[in-house]
């Protein structure tokens, strides 16, 4: 093998290994249309390059054309894929539903001409072989639908770097350098295209081939930088630029990289702080050495403004720090409702697990409690309890006067049991107590109490009860309460 085929060889090798393994990083850190995409444009280029570098191996007509088709199963699609990652990236939104598609027609004709006989003559009028001084390699006399597929190829890449010419201009310092590495990508196979016009010294090569490689370098170094897979959603323009909240993100190194507009509306000055380290913030606004490190603020005072504030930290998968991101609001002129959302917060917690007519636990509690049990906590008594006349009271006097006579179990139920005992109301009439540290004799005597209360408040029970051990899996012990329940729900009927 000579020298120049050997090159190129390792090159063609080397860079579609590449595209390769984004795909693959791509795939496993999946979740976004984003990289639903990557994995795409990737495939597409290691058809391309590996299709190309058999190509240059083959050493007869029929084996040559076989590759050159294999490369046709990506070729035609490639700008229109590498127009829809612009499309993505800079948030663009065409006004024709089928726009998606539309772009996927030219291609899809392409790669049938290509790939049908009958009509193969459209794309190239004639391919013969040519011994060079290097490798064998296709002559192929364009048709007339060549130029239409290169023609519509080279407007939707112009297109993908005028979207991001025009997101330049618009997105925050610390994304430009990765819309200008995915410009130059996307570019980049077209100064291939325009380069083949005029003659090259090593012949047989296209030029464009040698290009398409470069830009999977290029991609590569954005995809392994994990911005378009793991920051993106932070710095998307659709949350991050429109964030009614400051937002700096700063790298391990605690480097500015990233401003929202927030942040610049209220510290203008840090726009001269981008990638530039968090001790040249301090030294400007020194107070703010109270916050580094603390991770919440509900009310920080700052130069005679009152913000709230948050820091996290950003962590790989093996936990290694990847920077943070801190936010913060101007509570200013709502400093007053803080400690009215507190309030609320607090109101909201409890309503989470009392029940809101009779103030007893809810069945959220139930199952947190019973998740927290420990050995100390056993045995334990629990005791079932359901109201006979809950629906003839509904049925007779309204639901007002039901909900009068659950308010009145309940007051007897608590005001009857000890303080450590605990009710917890599950259903419309239906309680449970759980009596901790407690043997079947305590159990029955507290059956016996709550009866006699009842009776002489004029209500009546149905009472079940049950022990349950570290052993007995609580739905058992709840069954037979239940079981019992019903029993002497019987005998008061009789």
């Amino acid at each position: 093998m000579n020298t120049v085929l050997t090159i190129l060889s390792l090159y063609f090798f080397i860079t579609g290994l590449m595209a390769v393994i984004f795909v693959a990083y791509a795939f496993l850190n999946r979740g976004t249309k984003m990289s639903i995409f990557i994995v795409i444009i990737g495939i597409l280029m290691s058809i391309t390059i590996f299709g190309y570098l058999f190509e240059i191996h083959s050493t007869t007509l029929e084996n040559m054309i076989f590759w050159n088709r294999i490369q046709y199963f990506a070729i035609p699609f490639l700008p229109s894929v590498w127009l829809m990652i612009a499309l993505i990236f800079t948030n663009h939104n065409s006004k024709f539903k089928g726009f998606w598609w539309l772009i996927l027609i030219i291609p899809l004709i392409t790669f049938f001409f290509v790939q049908t006989a009958e009509w193969n003559s459209l794309y190239y009028t004639s391919i013969t072989t040519t011994v060079g001084p290097y490798f064998m390699y296709l002559n192929l006399s364009k048709g007339p639908w060549y130029f239409v597929q290169m023609s519509y190829g080279g407007l939707m890449i112009l297109y993908a770097g005028f979207l991001y010419l025009r997101y330049l201009k618009t997105c925050t310092p610390g994304i430009k350098k990765v819309v200008k590495m995915l410009l130059l990508a996307t570019l980049w196979p077209s100064i291939g295209l325009l380069l083949s016009l005029i003659p090259f010294p090593i012949e047989g090569i296209i030029l464009a081939s040698l290009f398409t490689p470069l830009s999977v370098i290029m991609f590569s170094f954005i995809i392994f930088d994990r911005y378009l897979l793991t920051l993106r959603p932070i710095a998307k323009e659709e949350f991050f630029l429109v964030a009614n909240q400051g937002i700096l993100v700063f790298d391990h190194n605690n480097i500015l990289l990233e401003c929202n507009p927030y942040t610049f509306e209220h510290f203008p000055i840090l726009k001269d702080y981008i990638n530039k380290p968090l001790n040249d913030i301090v030294k400007r606004y020194p107070k703010l050495i109270d916050v580094i490190g603390v991770g919440h603020f509900d009310a920080y005072e700052f130069e005679g403004n009152y913000y709230q504030t948050h820091l996290s930290r950003l962590y790989d998968r093996l936990g290694n720090s990847n920077g943070s991101i801190f936010t913060f609001i101007n509570i200013s002129e709502n400093y007053k409702t803080i400690e009215e959302l507190k309030i609320n917060q607090v109101r909201v917690e409890y309503l989470s697990i009392h029940d809101q007519l009779t103030g007893l636990y809810n069945r959220h509690f139930l199952e947190e409690y019973m998740k927290k049990l420990s050995v100390d906590d056993y045995p334990i008594g629990i005791i079932y309890i359901d109201m006979n006349n809950l629906k003839s009271t509904n049925d007779s006097h309204g639901h007002l006067a039901g909900d009068a006579l659950i308010k009145q179990t309940a007051v007897l139920i608590t005001s009857t049991l000890d303080q450590s005992d605990l009710t917890v109301r599950i259903g419309g009439d239906e309680f449970l107590i759980f009596v901790p540290k407690t043997n079947e004799k305590v159990v029955l005597q507290k059956l016996k109490k709550l009866d006699e209360a009842a009776k002489n408040q004029g209500l009546s029970f149905a009472l079940g009860h049950a022990i349950k051990n570290e052993m007995v899996a609580f739905d058992e012990v709840y069954r037979i309460a239940e079981d019992r329940m019903y029993v002497d729900k019987e005998a008061k009927k009789n």
